[in-house]
């Protein structure tokens, strides 16, 4: 800016007309120009301004671009610097009492599942199953055995790129990237490893979730089997998709595009004037265009922890062609329309029969049918249901 002000002012010395001092008094000081002066000075300096910016375009647009540039950088880093205070933050509160910041955050997620409210309008904390409950019993069963199948998902992940990586034929271009997915691998090998809870809560809601911010815990309401009625096949299929979550990191991932996302919206509302209409309409579109994009990314997750999960159900010896209903189950419950409309750009998952139908094609080649491991387990569960039929058939008979 200094540059362009001597450049402006040598330019304007040069003209004839840029300033005439009216008249001079006897100790040779200028009189203040008259209003008409000052407005002629005021027109000349504009023209000459003008002039001077048509003559020097290139150099008024890298100026404009260098200051649209310096309002990115400021932005980014007072971005980045409110992130990782607030990280910083939330380590260091952790690090103090982890068993307190635990249960806080256990609380939190608990809350989020809250469908009563007290005298005074406020939710209540929705009641947890004890761990001796018939139901709580039940999702600890099935869920050990899912627990169990992960790791043998996530054992074969690794046996593989163990495997690459000892084969001299393999080319040396891709060694750097099955190198990083191994680590990866073992990474989640030793997240998953140790002794995984179940919290189940009195909840109408069917559903299940998990979060990073509360480790080897998967949450299960009891709505699952109040309002769906849900097999164990069908509950497996619940816990190995919500698992598949946590070993695809997208909870993390998440937040992390999120974050991304802001930060492009931040600048690109520094580059805009704040005062204009043009902001307001490019707030809107952006806001649009992120939503669209985080939604987008939201059904890409939800499809391949649903892909994940099918193969963590099949490795621990459940039903795969049964375990995807529970999808129609889920629409069903919603009010059986869901199937009837076109997917829209803010769903935030794919729709449930689209689930459904594309999960029992692939259990077509995902079963455990093929897995020698699950043959006892088989003709066990075949047994029990052969039993079922009979005792429930007997019973009807008899009365």
């Amino acid at each position: 800016m200094l540059q362009l002000s001597r450049s402006l002012s040598r330019n304007l010395s040069r003209s004839p007309q840029f300033y005439r001092p009216t008249h001079l008094n006897l100790a040779t000081r200028a009189v203040a120009p008259s209003n008409k002066a000052k407005s002629g000075l005021l027109s000349r300096t504009r023209t000459n301004w003008e002039a001077w910016k048509k003559a020097n375009r290139k150099k008024v647009l890298s100026i404009r671009g260098a200051g649209f540039f310096l309002r990115g950088i400021r932005t980014f880093v007072l971005g980045m610097s409110i992130y990782h205070t607030g990280k910083a933050m939330g380590t260091s509160e952790f690090a103090r009492d982890p068993r307190a910041a635990e249960k806080r955050i256990r609380n939190q997620l608990v809350m989020s599942q809250a469908f009563e409210t007290d005298e005074s309008g406020k939710p209540k904390f929705p009641r947890l199953l004890g761990t001796l409950h018939p139901t709580h019993v039940r999702v600890e069963i099935v869920g050990q055995r899912i627990v169990k199948g992960a790791r043998a998902f996530v054992e074969a992940k690794i046996a593989s790129r163990e495997a690459k990586l000892s084969d001299p034929a393999f080319p040396v271009s891709d060694r750097g990237r099955v190198e990083g997915e191994l680590k990866g691998w073992r990474d989640k090998l030793k997240m998953i490893k140790g002794n995984w809870h179940f919290v189940v809560i009195d909840s109408p809601v069917p559903q299940a979730f998990v979060s990073d911010l509360s480790p080897r815990k998967i949450y299960v309401n009891t709505g699952l089997f109040s309002t769906l009625k849900c097999s164990n096949d069908e509950l497996a299929m619940v816990l190995g998709h919500e698992i598949s979550h946590l070993l695809h990191g997208h909870t993390e991932a998440r937040y992390m595009y999120q974050f991304e996302l802001d930060m492009i919206q931040l600048l690109f509302l520094s580059m805009l004037d704040s005062t204009g209409v043009f902001t307001l309409l490019g707030t809107w579109l952006g806001w649009g265009w992120f939503s669209k994009q985080a939604y987008t990314y939201s059904r890409s997750n939800e499809t391949e922890a649903d892909e994940t999960g099918l193969k963590i159900c099949s490795l621990s010896c459940y039903d795969t062609h049964r375990g995807p209903r529970v999808f129609s189950k889920l629409m069903k419950a919603g009010g059986g329309d869901e199937d009837k409309r076109a997917p829209s750009w803010n769903d935030s998952h794919p729709l449930p029969m689209d689930r459904e139908r594309k999960l029992m094609e692939q259990s077509k080649l995902i079963n455990c049918d093929n897995n020698p491991k699950c043959h006892g387990v088989l003709e066990r569960i075949l047994k029990g249901r052969r039993e079922g039929k009979n005792k429930e058939h007997h019973h009807h008979h008899h009365h």
